[in-house]
């Protein structure tokens, strides 16, 4: 695993450099390094995300349909451009605060010319390649019913059942967990706080002046587990989750009770119960209309939950129970709000762990070839 000395680039963007044999983060201004070097380290970063663009484009294409790479990408775009100008005004501000303390305002226009380094100029890149690599990513996903029918979802349930000793999860977490407070919660957090983290992270990292190898092994494993569990697991094991087990299967009444309880638990805006139905209204416009189609195996929120704790642990161990608990609570509510057997979550955090530390390996293995 990575040093935890790295801890100093999440204060890089706020003005802070971790200086050799010192145990924090102290205050100082380092020359910022030139354009040609930030590139030649981050590269590789976007160099992953492309190939599978365009991959993706090549799969679609071939398959005689139309790629349009960027036809759901402008809100996804201002998504993540209005998140990064919220975060880089919060980092002027605590840099003019860390400055001038007694009168932080004066301060401001020089934190905010601070910011304006080499390091933001090439990260800025991620705000036009994430949203693309994303919409590629669902125009595949699209296209996986075409290839395989969803014949899992019996067995991948009775594995479930099999695993939590003759029960099915959902049943075990119901009577724990079903007030209306708790069940809000766990949607904010499932729903809005992960797709914040999922989405921004790729961001937050390519802007920060985060070591070049802790980078490249996220990057590496944002993109093979995508790939490698967002689609090529998927294909193999189409499957379309609980909510979903009536509609796919024969079986109408193993997974009934999902539905009323979402829709009792029904908050608004992108609750699982109104996302749930948008999919399938997806499904009757030809998946026309912006979102993937329905896969549950395996579970890719689990993943990006648990690739986003694996950065965090590799900068500071400290992150290490918050992590844990935070993986927690979206394998609960991948459960309770009817997305995914638990099973999808299990694969999902074993297969996102062991691509990180193949990827760490291999980084580590080139780094000692290279070295004289």
């Amino acid at each position: 695993m990575f040093n935890p000395a790295a801890t100093h680039t999440l204060a890089g963007l706020a003005g802070c450099r971790y200086e050799e044999g010192m145990g924090t983060p102290t205050h100082s201004i380092s020359p910022p390094p030139s354009l040609r070097h930030v590139w030649r380290q981050d590269w590789p970063c976007y160099a992953s995300l492309l190939a599978y663009i365009a991959f993706s484009a090549a799969l679609v294409i071939g398959t005689g349909r139309e790629f349009e790479p960027a036809r759901y990408s402008v809100e996804y775009l201002t998504t993540l451009s209005t998140l990064l100008l919220v975060w880089l005004m919060m980092v002027a501000c605590l840099r003019a605060i860390k400055r001038n303390p007694a009168h932080p305002l004066y301060e401001i226009p020089a934190a905010a010319r601070s910011l304006l380094t080499p390091q933001l100029l090439v990260g800025l890149a991620s705000l036009v390649i994430v949203p693309v690599f994303m919409n590629s990513f669902l125009a595949v996903k699209k296209m996986m019913p075409l290839w395989q029918g969803y014949v899992w979802d019996v067995r991948l349930a009775d594995i479930d059942q099999w695993l939590h000793g003759g029960h099915d999860p959902w049943n075990l977490l119901i009577p724990w967990l079903s007030s209306k407070p708790v069940v809000f919660i766990i949607q904010i957090c499932y729903e809005s706080v992960w797709f914040l983290a999922a989405s921004f992270s790729p961001v937050i990292l390519a802007v920060s002046d985060m070591p070049g190898h802790i980078k490249r092994c996220f990057f590496y494993t944002y993109v093979l587990s995508w790939v490698v569990l967002g689609n090529v697991l998927a294909v193999l094991y189409m499957s379309a989750g609980p909510a979903f087990y009536g509609v796919f299967t024969s079986d109408t009444t193993r997974f009934a009770a999902i539905r009323p309880f979402l829709e009792q638990h029904n908050y608004g805006y992108q609750s699982a119960a109104d996302l749930q139905r948008l999919l399938l209204a997806a499904r009757a416009h030809g998946n026309d209309i912006g979102v993937g189609d329905i896969s549950a195996f395996p579970s890719m929120h689990l993943s990006m939950a648990v690739l986003i704790v694996l950065l965090l642990i590799a900068l500071s161990r400290r992150w290490l129970w918050p992590g844990v608990f935070f993986i927690l609570v979206i394998q609960i509510g991948s459960v309770l709000l009817g997305w995914h057997y638990a099973i999808d979550g299990y694969v999902s955090i074993i297969g996102t762990i062991l691509i990180w530390q193949g990827v760490s390996w291999a980084q580590k293995l080139s780094a000692r070839r290279a070295a004289p």
